[in-house]
């Protein structure tokens, strides 16, 4: 039986889901450290004659072809690793859905603030830098912080 058969399908897509961003969030910042070391060195190549900007270009893009290609074999790897022994044998078991707090409000005493009758509310307190809750997409502070 697969990996997949045993996981269930659910279970197996969200660990390779995991896995991939995992190997692309540690290749991307390994990647933009070697491409600003490569800003930094491509200059001396205008002393060999060569365009440093055009050097840079293909520097950059055989960088990113060899940062993918590491990608797809680190992920191969590590979802050919996957334990599956100790994994229940369920067939589609679904992950229970994320739940989220939605809340349409036009007052600021409704997110969290001050009141205007004094009594405390006890949702969590909305940080000024933080999304509005409204949904606005603006900063609180900006909404309904004023």
């Amino acid at each position: 039986m697969t990996r997949r058969g045993k996981l269930g399908e659910a279970v197996f897509f969200e660990t390779v889901r995991r896995i991939a961003l995992y190997s692309t969030d540690n290749l991307w910042m390994e990647h933009l450290e070697a491409m600003d070391y490569l800003r930094s060195s491509v200059n001396l190549r205008a002393y060999g004659q060569r365009e440093p900007i055009v050097e840079y270009k293909k520097d950059g893009l055989r960088m990113f072809k060899e940062m993918e290609e590491v990608f797809k074999e680190q992920v191969f790897s590590l979802v050919s690793s996957i334990n599956t022994e100790n994994a229940p044998n369920t067939k589609e078991e679904a992950p229970a859905p994320r739940r989220t707090l939605v809340t349409s409000h036009t007052e600021p005493s409704e997110l969290g603030g001050p009141a205007k009758d004094g009594a405390s509310k006890k949702e969590a307190v909305v940080g000024r830098n933080d999304p509005c809750p409204c949904g606005s997409g603006k900063k609180y502070k900006k909404c309904h912080g004023k």
